[in-house]
């Protein structure tokens, strides 16, 4: 279980050591203000980057560090955000094999690398100094996903080099919808961007996919979508089910093999009615949601985006104290934080229950998809049951559920 923070700060730090969260993401390794001039060295641009980082090894979390950001005398269309100049591939190449000498080892100790993030948005459509994009080019027919893949072969086996340890991720895929359904007159050609990767040969140079999944948030509690990809509360659940399936199927197309899939950035975005008792409600229920069907889905790690929050995804609110969501993710760290994946129980019509083992104990995360309350006749009564946020729930042999996940427990 993984948090994004735009600043690893102390107060930070321990608020997500609170939460047993045990990933953390940061969006700050910037190869233009390391590398200003073509050749030269200035990692002490970093230095709060260093000092943050050398805080999440000491607290035992597990870094991923997006890489990111190209210098102007490497830049192929202009842009800081954008792609590398075929001839400056090189020098790229260098500059992240001394990033992964430096920062896979005492004191930083990180394993995981992404090259940029969201690169499938398409250059021109957002600003140059973007944190986010954009590699995409709607004139090639997969996205320009191809000449990323140029960077993943020359960034791979650099990394490998500096530190076989190490990890390098596909940068945190947008994935906007699915060329393969797509929706509303679009062509969905974004999301050909993976197939450009795997088409140019880049299936042998990463070791993971990074992707990205939010959910809308609708009016009342329990309602979201997200209809670029036709996916509902009440249908196929939360996005990152299809999003994920969505990679495997392209990822088996082109003979890969089974790799990781992290989801980088997990989030209800609450939007116009961020704050509101029905939007800090459902977000605190889809913390659950998205953990638990995460850990369905088979991800190696399910980040939330973000601590501070986007668009109403704050787990915190501005002055730092915990709002629902965050309470949430604690006490989904410490049921399914270290919980086995058992299976689906299929046994209880319009009801979606998933069971996890953790130690001497048997779980399981149930809920009504579509909201309406549902009756469960279990084998015999929990010893314990209780909601997202912990709340103790009299636990029975016949129990109700509806839009509010809960968690229903039994010894081994």
């Amino acid at each position: 279980m993984g948090v994004e923070v735009a600043a690893f700060t102390d107060a930070n730090a321990q608020l997500l050591r609170g939460a047993g969260v045990n990933w953390v993401r940061r969006n700050a390794l910037l190869w233009a203000a390391v590398e200003p001039e073509e050749g030269a060295r200035n990692w002490a641009a970093l230095a709060t980057l260093d000092q943050e980082l050398q805080t999440a090894s000491r607290l035992g979390m597990r870094v991923i560090l997006i890489i990111r950001d190209t210098p102007a005398w490497a830049q192929r269309d202009g842009i800081p955000c954008g792609p590398i100049r075929a001839d400056k591939m090189a020098a790229f190449g260098a500059f992240v094999r001394d990033a992964a000498a430096r920062y896979a080892a005492r004191p930083y100790n990180v394993r995981y690398f992404e090259l940029w993030n969201e690169p499938d948005v398409q250059t021109g459509l957002i600003a140059g100094d973007s944190p986010f994009g954009c590699w995409g080019d709607g004139s090639d027919p997969n996205f320009g996903g191809g000449y990323y893949a140029q960077a993943l072969k020359v960034a791979y086996p650099e990394i490998k080099a500096a530190n076989p340890q190490a990890q390098l991720l596909v940068g945190g895929l947008l994935l906007d919808c699915p060329w393969t359904a797509p929706v509303n007159g679009r062509t969905c050609q974004e999301s050909r961007f993976l197939e450009g990767i795997l088409d140019a040969g880049g299936g042998a140079f990463f070791d993971a996919v990074s992707f990205h999944a939010y959910d809308y948030f609708g009016t009342e509690v329990g309602v979201y979508a997200n209809g670029n990809w036709n996916s509902t509360y009440a249908t196929t659940g939360p996005v990152l089910i299809a999003k994920a399936r969505f990679i495997r199927d392209a990822l088996s197309r082109a003979g890969v093999g089974d790799k990781p899939l992290f989801n980088t950035e997990s989030g209800l975005l609450c939007r116009a009615r961020a704050g509101t008792p029905e939007c800090e409600t459902t977000k605190a229920n889809y913390v659950l949601q998205a953990y638990a069907t995460a850990q369905a889905e088979r991800l190696a790690a399910n980040v939330w985006y973000s601590l501070e929050g986007w668009n109403g995804t704050n787990l915190i609110d501005g002055a730092g104290k915990p709002l629902p969501a965050y309470t949430a993710l604690k006490v989904a760290s410490t049921n399914l934080g270290k919980a086995a994946f058992v299976g689906n129980k299929t046994d209880y019509p319009g009801v979606w229950v998933y069971e996890f083992t953790n130690g001497a104990k048997r779980l399981w995360v149930a809920w009504s998809p579509d909201g309406q309350p549902k009756p469960m006749a279990l084998p015999r009564a929990p010893t314990r049951a209780f909601d997202a946020l912990g709340k103790r729930i009299t636990p029975a042999a016949q129990m109700t559920v509806d839009a509010n996940p809960i968690y229903l427990e039994w010894p081994r």
